[in-house]
């Protein structure tokens, strides 16, 4: 049986798509895979795919490495007014 696509929001992807072209953070709400709900400030540095998920790859506000959270997963977005520069 081959894998299902999750359903992605397309409201949520379209902010994301937003704040990625602006170079702007955001704040997304989201959930774990135990469903634990959290709400993190992020820099969003790009979109990857594997198989039939996509993720964001991210940089959480205060880290400074990249993160990817799976897109299915992200609840609500908020694009922020503030810019950012793109890590070397």
């Amino acid at each position: 049986m081959p894998l299902l696509a999750p359903t992605v929001s397309p409201a949520v992807l379209s902010l994301i798509s937003e704040a990625l072209y602006e170079d702007r953070l955001i704040t997304v709400e989201y959930y774990n895979a135990e469903h634990k709900t959290q709400t993190a400030t992020v820099m969003p540095l790009g979109l990857a795919q594997q198989g039939v998920r996509l993720y964001l790859v991210c940089r959480f506000d205060g880290f400074d490495n990249e993160r990817t959270l799976a897109i299915h997963r992200i609840k609500k977005v908020v694009v922020s007014t503030f810019n950012f520069n793109r890590p070397q």
